[in-house]
């Protein structure tokens, strides 16, 4: 419901900019630029700019030391060859797979059954059966 509203607004707003023209969008950047090149504007964004360095400079700092803590804990111990191969013998068939895979209203379809691609009798002009 939120995702309509959204939607509706940016048509809205799309289609009511569009009727005002650029002349309106001019006036907005100038003032933005005004804006942004007010020295006091400038300070402001340079001092919260190195405040947000340092915080994330700090938490990447924290981050790394609980992720080295845990890492080694979170490790397996190393397994064998004969066990993981053992492991993936459980996992996959080592046969065809059964004929219930074929589903509940086919039957399972033999090698002697599939339908081999027809050849054509003309060589440079592939039959319709192939692609």
């Amino acid at each position: 419901m939120k995702k309509r509203w959204l939607v509706l607004g940016v048509g809205v707003a799309f289609v009511l900019g569009s009727r005002a023209g650029g002349e309106p969008y001019e006036r907005l950047q100038s003032k933005a630029r005004q804006l942004a090149g007010r020295s006091d504007v400038k300070q402001t964004v340079n001092t919260v700019s190195g405040k947000v360095h340092d915080v994330a400079d700090s938490v990447a700092g924290i981050v790394d030391e609980k992720v080295t803590d845990v890492i080694p804990k979170a490790k397996a111990p190393p397994k064998s060859e004969a066990v993981i191969d053992n492991e993936l013998e459980k996992t996959f068939p080592s046969s065809d797979p059964p004929s219930s895979w074929a589903g509940r209203d086919k039957e399972p379809i033999g090698e002697d059954q599939v339908e081999k691609p027809k050849k054509s009798s003309n060589p440079s002009k592939p039959s319709k059966t192939q692609s």
